[in-house]
């Protein structure tokens, strides 16, 4: 799509930040649960903040995490509804509220990882980790709790039990996998379609030599 004076829109960095919410929420314990997804969950919002302005990187982790944690606190609901005898006008903007604050830590991770990012590719890989953990500590405590949000949580059916340790080496594979994609030339879904198509391609011809 293109607006006024030529310049082209693309929709492809919101529908990534989409995908990533979506695929979290298959991820954790409580809805599919299927743990394997954290480790490319992460990719899709990645490669949207890795060529945006980090305001609007954070404007996706927000969207991200709006779909993440509505999704993984929709009990908060149902608790206020049915305990605390609170209507329905009360419990879904104060969920809506709590996953809006909590969203704000992911918003925070994609600034500062895009602007990171941007001037240093292989620094953006090895910092975003210790960024992530770090504010995954910090949200344990601030305010609000809830520790067991934390993205190595998912893995509990994959025996992973180091959480800090679990969270880092998510985060590092979902940004090192992110580095596997076209360069500067980014053209929303027809780079990627063909950047697909070539890792199809030599996925093929691998098979074939092993034949």
């Amino acid at each position: 799509m293109k607006a006024e004076g030529g310049k082209s829109i693309s929709f492809l960095p919101v529908g990534l930040a989409l995908g990533t919410g979506f695929l979290l929420f298959l991820t954790f314990p409580g809805a599919v649960g299927f743990w394997p997804l954290a480790w490319v969950a992460l990719v899709p919002l990645l490669l949207a903040i890795t060529r945006v302005s980090p305001g609007r990187a954070a404007l996706l982790g927000v969207l991200a995490g709006m779909v993440h944690y509505v999704s993984l606190l929709y009990w908060i609901v149902i608790v206020l509804g049915r305990y605390g005898n609170l209507p329905g006008w009360v419990s879904v903007p104060a969920l809506l509220l709590l996953a809006l604050y909590m969203s704000s830590y992911l918003a925070l991770f994609c600034g500062l990882t895009s602007k990171i990012w941007q001037g240093n590719e292989v620094l953006g890989v090895w910092v975003g980790p210790l960024l992530w953990v770090g504010l995954d500590y910090v949200r344990s405590f601030l305010f609000s709790g809830f520790p067991w949000q934390d993205l190595a949580y998912s893995q509990r059916s994959g025996r992973v039990f180091a959480v800090d340790e679990a969270s880092s080496q998510l985060v590092v594979i979902d940004a090192r996998l992110t580095r596997v994609q076209p360069g500067p030339g980014w053209g929303g879904f027809s780079t990627v379609k063909k950047w697909m198509r070539s890792r199809g391609s030599r996925a093929k011809r691998g098979t074939a030599r092993l034949s």
